[in-house]
């Protein structure tokens, strides 16, 4: 990844294939890219090619980095969270499986402006089912650094009250279950 300044004085982000990258182009990750831009998802995508994808730069932070941040909120760390869920449950209904959610230190940015960012569609699909709500719900509350980090800023513990309601969305994608679960994080 590189920036680049436009003639617009802005910043961009330019992901570039590597040479020695398995895949032979990079329009799949364009493509699952701007699907995700179709519904407001990721950083805007402005162009591509088979060796590039010049998009907006997201100024900011990976999750666990802004998560241990001093002066980070519970009410920041609470409408990063419901943000980032939004934006699974818009992947879900686009039928956009980002495929590595659970890795989230490297796929959820949060910018200086404190918006959530879902990164790097290389490993999505639009053939497997859905699991983006799911998957992020798990590292951000259930299990690992990062859930630990955001219970411990938000004193989270209901985690018993989330696998059921998980159990229900995942079954049927619907926005009352969703709804659900979003109920849990107040």
């Amino acid at each position: 990844m590189a920036t680049v300044e436009g003639k617009d004085k802005k910043t961009y982000a330019l992901k570039i294939r590597r040479i020695d990258a398995s895949r032979s182009s990079m329009e799949r990750e364009a493509l699952f890219h701007k699907t995700a831009n179709s519904v407001g998802v990721g950083p805007l995508v402005y162009a591509s090619s088979e060796n590039f994808i010049l998009m907006d730069y997201v100024d900011g932070w990976n999750i666990g980095c802004w998560l241990g941040q001093e002066n980070t909120s519970a009410t920041q760390v609470r409408n990063i969270v419901r943000s980032a869920l939004e934006q699974c449950y818009k992947l879900d209904l686009a039928n956009l499986d980002h495929g590595e959610l659970s890795y989230l230190n490297h796929h959820l940015l949060v910018s200086k402006d404190l918006k959530a960012q879902i990164i790097d569609f290389e490993s999505s699909s639009l053939s497997r089912p859905t699991r983006n709500v799911t998957s992020v719900i798990h590292a951000l509350l259930i299990s690992g650094r990062i859930s630990k980090l955001v219970g411990d800023k938000i004193n989270f513990a209901k985690h018993e009250e989330l696998l059921p309601l998980l159990r229900l969305y995942k079954r049927d994608k619907v926005r009352h279950n969703f709804e659900e679960i979003m109920k849990v994080l107040d």
